[in-house]
């Protein structure tokens, strides 16, 4: 029986205090509570994309990238200094500019690797081709703290890729 007491003891001073709990509230507090659950579900279960780790991959990334107008990938797979993205950015606006058809014929052409020269441990040639363009290009990557980088303005001034 004392314990029945101090049972309502207990629920008529939560009462005095002013706060009465609502069904939405609790809804709405539980729903916040499940949609952060969802975020950091989301968050830490997403794989975080590695850096290709030799100079094929990196070229063949960089040529997907580029083909398929993903040019936040294929930047972040540029050797970093004013040249390079001076003339990504011209390859960029000149890719914008194409046609939906034409876009669409980069998305789906086929490129293949015709020869890769490692001149030594930092520096790697590339020669390369798609099925669209159907002309022969070379790409030189450098090894930079210990990551293969993409030196476009090489690749772009010896090929004059957009002419």
């Amino acid at each position: 029986m004392k314990q029945t007491n101090w049972m309502i003891k207990t629920t008529n001073r939560a009462n005095k205090s002013g706060f009465k709990p609502n069904n939405t509230f609790a809804s709405q507090l539980l729903f916040s509570q499940i949609i952060l659950l969802i975020i950091l579900c989301f968050s830490a279960c997403k794989e975080k994309e590695e850096r290709p780790t030799t100079s094929m991959d990196t070229a063949r990334l960089f040529i997907e990238s580029s083909l398929n107008g993903d040019f936040k990938t294929a930047e972040s797979l540029l050797l970093k200094n004013p040249s390079n993205q001076d003339w990504y950015k011209t390859f960029e606006i000149y890719y914008q500019k194409l046609s939906p058809n034409e876009k669409e014929k980069y998305k789906h052409t086929n490129y293949q690797i015709n020869s890769l020269k490692e001149v030594n441990d930092s520096l790697c040639m590339i020669n390369f081709s798609n099925d669209y363009l159907n002309k022969p290009m070379e790409m030189r990557l450098i090894k930079r703290d210990n990551n293969w980088m993409v030196d476009f303005s090489y690749s772009y001034e010896n090929n004059k890729m957009l002419q």
